[in-house]
């Protein structure tokens, strides 16, 4: 992402969604990070869309968060770091893999 993309996003969200809070943001992200898992699962063709639309919501999130394209960039960038020195467990019965707490 852009910062250009992040500012339509923003401007697009904030103009048609005037009332949304950070709160109905991630409600909605939650609602369609489960519609993301079902679409993966059985391939109905919308697993695009559904990435976008978690994508847009999460981009909305942070927005109403407080933070701006800079922000978020040096937030994962952070974060991408602390990532890369981590330990990591081998992966639980559903695939997921925690990093090893110290």
């Amino acid at each position: 992402m852009n910062e250009a993309l992040f500012n339509d996003i923003v401007n697009f969200q904030t103009t048609t969604f005037p009332n949304a809070t950070l709160n109905s943001k991630l409600c909605h992200l939650r609602e369609e990070m489960f519609e993301l898992y079902e679409a993966c699962n059985i391939k109905n063709g919308n697993v695009e869309d559904e990435f976008a639309d978690c994508f847009l919501l999460l981009t909305g999130a942070f927005h109403k968060a407080g933070f701006n394209f800079s922000d978020i960039e040096r937030i994962i960038r952070h974060k991408l770091k602390i990532n890369k020195q981590r330990k990591w467990q081998e992966p639980d019965t559903n695939g997921v893999v925690k990093h090893i707490k110290e």
